[in-house]
C-alpha cells in the first residue's frame, strides 16, 4: 500500500480503488465544538430541539435538507449535522426556515425543551427562569422577569395591530380589564 504525502492534506492510504484517511500531518484537528464563540444555553436549546423533532418525526439529515432545499433556504446535510452537533450557529433565517421545515414554530427551536411549567431552564442573557416564563416570554406573553414593567415589555413587544387589538377589546368590556 503506498502512501502519499501532501504538506497540505491529511496522511492517506491507498486501498485499491478507497483513499482511507489515517491521520492529520500538520494541521488542525477537525472542532468538536465552536470555540470563538460557544454556543450559549439558546444556541444549545435549538441543536436540541432540530435533533429532537427530527427524531420524533423519523427525518434523516438528507429528508430535512430536501424540504429546506424547497422552501429556499438550502442548509446542506453536513451543515445539518453541524447545527446538531453544536458545531455551527444558525442564523435568524436558518431558525425561520428550519422551524417551517420542521413544522413548528420559531419560538420551539429557541424553547429550551422541559416537561414540567416549574423546571428553571437556562436562557441566553436572561439567565434561569421556570420554563412556564421562558415559553411566555418567547410568545411576548410575559416580560422575561417578573418584577419587569409588563405594559411597557407589550409596547415594545407587540405589534401595533395587536396593542390595538387589545385596546379594543378593552373598550368593549367598559372596566378597563
Amino acid at each position: 500500500m503506498p502512501v502519499i504525502m501532501h504538506p497540505w492534506r491529511p496522511v492517506c492510504k491507498v486501498m485499491r480503488t478507497k483513499i482511507v484517511w489515517i491521520a492529520y500531518r500538520g494541521g488542525m484537528p477537525a472542532p468538536t465544538k465552536l470555540t470563538k464563540l460557544p454556543l450559549g444555553p439558546t444556541g444549545e436549546a435549538v441543536a436540541a430541539n432540530v435533533k429532537r423533532l427530527m427524531e420524533t418525526q423519523n427525518l434523516t439529515f438528507v429528508a430535512l435538507a430536501d424540504r429546506l432545499q424547497k422552501c429556499g433556504r438550502p442548509i446542506p446535510t453536513l451543515g445539518l449535522r453541524k447545527i446538531v452537533a453544536e458545531t455551527r450557529r444558525v442564523d435568524a433565517d436558518d431558525l425561520a426556515a428550519l422551524a417551517f421545515a420542521l413544522g413548528v414554530s420559531p419560538s420551539t427551536l429557541l424553547y429550551p425543551w422541559a416537561v414540567r411549567d416549574d423546571e428553571l431552564v437556562a436562557v441566553t442573557a436572561a439567565g434561569d427562569m421556570s420554563s412556564l416564563r421562558a415559553w411566555a416570554w418567547l410568545i411576548a406573553e410575559l416580560p422575561p422577569h417578573a418584577d419587569d414593567d409588563m405594559m411597557a415589555f407589550f409596547a415594545r413587544a407587540w405589534p401595533t395591530w395587536v396593542r390595538r387589538n387589545v385596546e379594543i377589546l378593552k373598550a368593549a368590556h367598559g372596566d378597563g380589564q
